[in-house]
């Protein structure tokens, strides 16, 4: 027991970034944004446009604003703990 907290095996498993999969949901299927974040592309495109409107813009640790928005959204729809929202959301 005490060699699991010695060895760290990856937590992150992910092939996909954060990044990759936000831009995944908005090439993919319509529905699939829909049933991941709440909302409909069309929706999520007007949202990133009132933001950006409002002065909002990519991080400077580099998350696009796009990123940040699905991370609100996918907590927002999801309730799910901050752990499992680092999960999807992280760099490998």
């Amino acid at each position: 027991m005490l060699e699991s907290y010695i060895t760290r095996e990856p937590y992150h498993t992910s092939i996909l970034t954060g990044e990759g999969w936000v831009m995944e949901l908005l090439a993919g299927h319509p529905e699939h944004i829909h049933c991941e974040l709440g909302v409909h592309h069309s929706v999520f495109e007007a949202l990133i446009l009132d933001l950006r409107e409002m002065g909002h813009d990519n991080s400077r640790c580099g998350v696009s604003l796009e990123e940040q928005l699905a991370i609100f959204l996918y907590a927002s729809v999801t309730g799910r703990l901050i752990r499992h929202i680092g999960r999807a959301f992280s760099e490998v």
